[in-house]
């Protein structure tokens, strides 16, 4: 829940949630280096400057990530506090469906990054404004042929929330302009604008959400002011990217730049959703197999535990083009995944021992009193978050490498969990119990597909245990 409307998983993300500044990223970009033998002709000096620079991107990334989920955050707990557990469970689990539809387009800012990344800046920029234009030209249609299936879906069944669904759509708006922007100023590495953009995916949303709500809008007032922040978002992205917009270039991009960032979409489509589908789908089914109340008390812990997911969103971001860029040089990249791993799971170990810890004052300091129960699975609910954000880790360093067997892998896992939640759903406890166990086993199934590669978390792990010998 914590990564609704979240930039990039992704690439946006996401997805999202706060931690420490120093996140994933930055200790891996901290610890690989020592491990890195220089190149025949390294200047040191300037190998150290490259390593600081690269920890000052990923503090970038950290603190846009961190204060757009700030702005997250507080959007939730006023929703939480304002609407009660019932409708606040009604707004949850929209904008977990949101997010599922969402993140298939967060592929799009990858795909266009891999590309901006490895061309000179003017094709790069061609390819960018190609492909906003044509996202400016569809997305208005797709909202308006998502509209009419709402309202006939009220027309066909009674109890569909029309208004509600209605204004969900709004928050799409910008679907494909966002990640698009976020692309853009990924492939140049310009982290400082890139984290502005995120801070304004987040930030602005409770102050948004303010004057709806004094108006008496309930609901409404979540989700349109989410749809506000998301408009907003775009433009400033956009805005972000105008000396690339605004480049004589003449003729459209070359083919073979639109064919290479086409060619990775599907399996990225594949594996983002797949994580989406894994970190939101517990809330949707909390909401259809639990009463309002429980399912709302459920979505109030979710939206904590899935705090953890700032770590493995800053190491995907930053990771991305280190691990293409060693694995060009035909350096080894395990190491890299291990150490990203590694961070990934000892803090969300250490978030979930805090939540065992103070799990009722948490609850009850950020939702309120009538949230108090949820306290009971918040420990749990935090391991198991863990683990699936791992999984955005292993998706990504696959990707950088031009390999995409882990997509795959997590569209089956997704799958797999779909079924575990409509068989096992009776309690909170059970579902995060699903979710737990189809998670762990990924992280399995990744070292049991990729056996001989060399691109395993085992042969990570040796590769720094060896490294790390005198």
């Amino acid at each position: 829940m914590a990564r609704i409307l979240a930039g990039p998983a992704t690439t946006g993300e996401p997805a999202g949630t706060e931690a420490g500044l120093l996140t994933g990223a930055t200790i891996a970009d901290a610890i690989t280096p020592r491990f890195t033998s220089l190149p025949p002709h390294g200047d040191p000096v300037r190998m150290r400057a490259r390593g600081v620079q690269t920890i000052g991107s990923g503090l970038q990334v950290a603190i846009g990530l961190g204060l757009w989920n700030l702005g997250n955050y507080a959007f939730f707990l006023l929703a939480g506090r304002v609407l009660g557990p019932a409708d606040y469970g009604l707004v949850a689990a929209i904008l977990s469906g949101v997010l599922v539809i969402q993140t298939p387009f967060t592929s799009l800012q990858t795909a266009l990054a891999r590309v901006v990344s490895a061309v000179p800046s003017a094709e790069g920029a061609a390819l960018y404004r190609t492909a906003l234009r044509r996202a400016l030209r569809w997305t208005p249609a797709g909202a308006a042929l998502a509209a009419a299936a709402v309202v006939l879906a009220g027309v066909v069944r009674d109890g569909v929330p029309v208004g509600p669904l209605l204004a969900a759509i709004l928050v799409l708006l910008p679907v494909a302009v966002f990640p698009l922007a976020l692309g853009q100023l990924q492939g140049e590495r310009r982290f400082g604008r890139y984290a502005l953009s995120m801070a304004s995916f987040g930030l602005p949303r409770p102050l948004m959400l303010l004057p709806l709500l004094a108006l008496g809008l309930g609901v409404y007032a979540a989700l349109l002011g989410t749809a506000a922040t998301t408009v907003l978002a775009g433009v400033v992205a956009v805005l972000f990217t105008a000396d690339r917009l605004r480049e004589a270039v003449p003729g459209p991009p070359q083919a073979h730049h639109a064919r290479a960032m086409a060619t990775s979409l599907a399996p990225l489509v594949a594996g983002v959703t797949a994580v989406a589908v894994m970190s939101n789908l517990d809330v949707i089914a909390a909401k259809l197999a639990l009463d309002p109340v429980e399912a709302g008390l459920f979505a109030s812990a979710a939206v904590v535990a899935k705090a953890v997911f700032l770590v493995p969103q800053a190491i995907t971001i930053v990771l991305l083009p280190r691990v293409a860029q060693r694995h060009a040089a035909g350096g080894a990249t395990a190491e890299l995944l291990a150490v990203s791993l590694g961070a990934t799971l000892l803090i969300g170990a250490a978030c979930s021992l805090i939540a065992l810890a103070f799990a009722e004052p948490i609850m009850t300091l950020t939702f309120g009193d009538e949230f108090a129960d949820s306290a009971a699975i918040l420990p749990e609910l935090t391991a198991a978050m863990t683990l699936i954000g791992a999984s955005l880790t292993l998706l990504y360093h696959q990707v950088a490498l031009g390999s995409y067997r882990v997509a795959w892998l997590l569209a089956g896992t997704a799958g797999v969990l779909a079924v575990g939640l409509a068989l096992v759903h009776g309690s909170p406890e059970a579902i995060v119990a699903v979710d737990a166990t189809v998670a762990a086993g990924a992280l399995i199934a990744h070292d049991l597909i990729g056996a001989g590669s060399g691109d395993t978390i085992l042969a990570g792990l040796r590769a720094l245990l060896r490294r790390a010998r005198p």
